[in-house]
């Protein structure tokens, strides 16, 4: 299914494919205000609601389905 240009389809996969990974995750929109495209996340306390659960990251996917991945923070590891 497309919208706008975007499969919504991709949009779920990448939930459930970043979930897997062990990539917590979190719904969001962007909206554009005053020329400026913002990240609008669709959960109260995303920074604490980001998830890796997969029935959680589903349910989101399927609820709000032009909804993308957010990943709310990201730590890069050093190799061995």
């Amino acid at each position: 299914m497309q919208r706008n240009g975007i499969t919504l389809q991709s949009n779920r996969q990448a939930f459930l494919d970043l979930a897997k990974a062990g990539i917590q995750v979190f719904p969001f929109r962007l909206v554009k205000r005053k020329g400026k495209w913002e990240k609008v996340p669709y959960i109260n306390d995303w920074q604490n609601r980001a998830t890796t659960d997969n029935a959680t990251t589903d349910r989101q996917s399927v609820e709000w389905p032009d909804a993308m991945a957010g990943i709310p923070k990201f730590r890069a590891r050093a190799l061995p």
